[in-house]
Parts: C-alpha cells; structure tokens; sequence
C-alpha cells in the first residue's frame, strides 16, 4: 500500500481544538474516513472541503470550545421562548443540534463538513437550519469564515454566528501516549475531560492543566461575528464577509 500523508496525520497525537488542513484527493479522503469509520473512535474527525482541495483533521474539542457553543445555542433559545411576540408553537419546534455531519455539492464535487451547533426548526419532517455557530480556538480566520459560510450558502441557514477565541501560550507540547486499544484511549479522554470541566468551575477563562502539561491556554479575546446570505442564488462556495462584528478582550 502507498505511503499516505494523510493516515499519517489523523495517526499523530493532536492537542485538543487543533485542525490541521492537508491537500488531498476525494478519492483519499475517503479510503482515509473509513478506516477511522473501522476505528470507532469519535476523535480525530475528518472533514473535506472540495473548493480547495483539501482534508480536514479535527482533534477533539476542550470543554470550553464545545461549552461556548452550547451556552451560545442555550442563551438564543431562552431569549426567543421568553419573547412574548412568538407564538409557543413556534418555541416548541425549535431544536438543538451539536456536531452535526453535513455533505453537499459544489463547483468542484463533494464538501463535508460538520457545525460546533445549530438551531432548527421542526416543521412536520422536515426541518429548517434557522441558526449555525461555529467556533474556532486559536483556529485561522480564514478556516472560521469558511465553515460558518458553509452553513448559510451551501445549507442555505438563516444566520451564521462565528466565535474566534484567541488563548494564551500552551507552552510544551504533550508526549505521545500509547494505549492498547480504543476503548481504553476513549476512558482516558473521558478522565481527561471530567478534570477539565472540574477545571473550569474554578477558573472558567483558563488554563486547562493535566499531568503538568497546558491544554489550553488562558482565554485573551473573543470575537463573535454575525453572517448572512446576500443574495439567494449564492453558490455553495461562496465566502461571505460577516455583517457584524464585536470583540471583547
């Protein structure tokens, strides 16, 4: 079998909230998620945007990033059910989804992708994406745009909110471990992951610290930004400008 960059990168130990974009083929993209798929490990997950060609490797995501999502989804979901002007109907219909797998089409072939959270309402069987967020931890702005793009252009969702949070040093990067199977690498992160939200009670902003080593950096600035779709005959691909913007550091 020929050497793959790709099996190679999803193999390497990632710190948590990473993504690392690798130029690869559909066709490789494939044979690499179903050999993850064989694996049934949740984490790493892959993505595969089509416009550039290129896989993306999602290492599992801190209690604060997937916190910021929800919390986010919950704040929006209070206000519109204490909003006396819609109706209780319309409130009972809403649903909440997280890390929700979506494929489609575009110019150049297939794109997958998955939102941190949405907001959708149930109508019958069919339901309608109203709201997507996206947030990115130390995560590039130009990957943060195109994802949340996704949503509104290619899903055709009613408003897109991107969350960009910019941390502090982590300083050395963790060893590799070794586990002898999935299941007991899945129990260490799951130990991992109830130490960090122990972590959080006590300083929500950061660091995550285990075994020594910094998992997540102290939180410096936030920035939340609203999108939308333009104009309906938007192609999937299209990468929006966002609407509006506000920082908090």
């Amino acid at each position: 079998m020929e050497r793959s960059d790709l099996l190679e990168i999803v193999r390497r130990p990632l710190s948590p909230d990473t993504r690392l974009e690798e130029p690869t083929s559909w066709e490789e993209y494939k044979r690499v998620d179903e050999i993850l798929e064989r694996d049934e490990a949740k984490y790493p997950q892959l993505w595969y945007d089509s416009v550039r060609g290129v896989a993306i490797v999602v290492a599992p995501p801190t209690p604060l990033h997937s916190g910021m999502a929800g919390v986010l989804l919950a704040s929006i979901s209070d206000e519109v059910k204490m909003n006396s002007g819609i109706s209780s109907e319309v409130t009972r219909n809403l649903r909440s989804d997280s890390d929700s797998r979506s494929v489609g089409y575009t110019s150049r072939g297939l794109t997958t992708r998955a939102w941190d959270g949405a907001l959708q309402y149930r109508e019958g069987v069919r339901l309608t994406l109203m709201i997507a967020v996206e947030v990115g931890v130390s995560q590039s702005y130009d990957s943060l745009r195109a994802a949340i793009s996704w949503s509104v252009c290619a899903l055709r969702c009613r408003l897109g909110l991107a969350m960009s949070i910019s941390e502090g040093s982590r300083g050395e990067t963790p060893r590799m471990r070794y586990y002898a199977s999935i299941e007991e690498a899945n129990a260490a992160a799951g130990e991992a992951e109830e130490d960090f939200n122990r972590q959080l009670t006590q300083h929500p902003y950061g660091p995550l610290v285990r075994f020594g080593v910094t998992w997540f950096g102290r939180v410096r600035h936030v920035v939340l930004e609203s999108y939308r779709q333009r104009d309906e005959e938007s192609m999937p691909e299209t990468l929006l400008e966002p609407s509006q913007s506000f920082v908090s550091d």
